[in-house]
This record gives C-alpha cells, structure tokens and sequence, in this order.
C-alpha cells in the first residue's frame, strides 16, 4: 500500500465536522451518553465485516456504497465519541503504518474486532473510574482512549484504499462529507422514524 501523508487533510476534516456534530448531537440527542457513540461504532463495525464479506463471497446483494457507508459511519461515530470523551484531539497519520503491518500479521476482522475490544474496555473502565486516574475522566484526557479512537478512524482509511481499491485521499475525504451531509440533515426529534420526512 502507497501511504499517502494524510496528516492536514485528516485533521481539518476531523475539526470540521466536530462542530456541526456537536450542534447535531444537541439537537438530536441532548443529554447523550458518553456510551452510545462507542455502541455506534460498535454496531458500524460490524456492518462494514459483514459487506466486506459479501464481496468476498459474491453475494447478488454486494455493493461497494454498502462498505462505503459503513466506513464513513464509523467515522462520524468516532466524531461522536471524540466530542464526549476528549478535548484535544487529531489523528497521527503515521500510526497507519505501524497498524497496516499488525493487520497482515493477524486478519482484518481480527484485528478490529481486538481494537473494539480494547476501546470497550478502556471506556467501561474510565466510566468506572478504576484503573486509570479520576482526572482523566473528569479532563477528558485519556490518552489511551485517544490512541485506540486514532486507530479505528485510521483503520477506515485502510479499509477504504485495500477494499474499495482507492488509493486518493481526496476520495476517502469525499465520502466522508458526502455521508456526513446525509446524516446532519436528519432530524430525530422531529421524525423519530428515520430522521426524515418521508
């Protein structure tokens, strides 16, 4: 894989949709969980496996939007979770490499499916507050939560350049926004069904 620096790209996109996510999630979700943007996360993961694996397989129903969105899902999920559970934050592009090298040693469900895991954990330890310091919870500031949240938005990249076959940043950007557009423009409070009147 062509690792392409990343870094300006990532981090302005990342900050962008931080504020209007923020007045989403108010609107939408006042009084959010700090627990149910990982559920989120949680939930997109396994949607993006099962897509991927219907590539694999061959399936009359496979679309590569199905991995598409799913990617962007859990990116704006991420959003989510940053917003409730850290203050400062930006993604470190050079984790990618590291990371493309522990998945060819593993698999790639393997792999994610240990980093949830770990996220999972972390989370429900801070939420605890055992562990890890009190301050870290009250702060925002759990570095550890920060590393594992790099390493999710950062396997979405991967998925999208070995998966969708893209290897332009500009195109993993772009989905991105495009579904980020779709999904501020939803309204749960006013239409509790699906966001939308239909």
């Amino acid at each position: 894989m062509d690792i392409i620096n990343i870094d300006n790209d990532i981090n302005s996109l990342l900050t962008h949709i931080r504020c209007e996510h923020k007045e989403w999630t108010e609107h939408n979700f006042p009084g959010q969980l700090s627990h149910q943007p990982l559920l989120g996360i949680i939930e997109e993961i396994g949607e993006l496996l099962e897509a991927i694996n219907s590539k694999y397989s061959e399936t009359e129903s496979f679309d590569n939007d199905d991995i598409k969105d799913a990617i962007a899902d859990i990116f704006i999920f991420c959003v989510g979770y940053i917003n409730v559970c850290c203050k400062n934050f930006s993604i470190n592009p050079k984790t990618l490499e590291s990371m493309i090298i522990d998945i060819q040693k593993s698999e790639y469900e393997v792999y994610v499916i240990g980093l949830i895991a770990k996220m999972a954990r972390q989370h429900l330890k801070m939420e605890q507050r055992i562990r890890c310091g009190i301050d870290d919870f009250v702060s925002q500031n759990n570095e550890e939560i920060k590393s594992l949240i790099t390493e999710v938005m950062l396997y979405t990249v991967f998925c999208y350049y070995y998966f969708i076959g893209n290897q332009d940043m500009s195109g993993y950007l772009k989905n991105i926004i495009d579904v980020w557009d779709k999904v501020k423009a939803r309204d749960w409070k006013k239409f509790p069904y699906n966001g939308v009147d239909r």
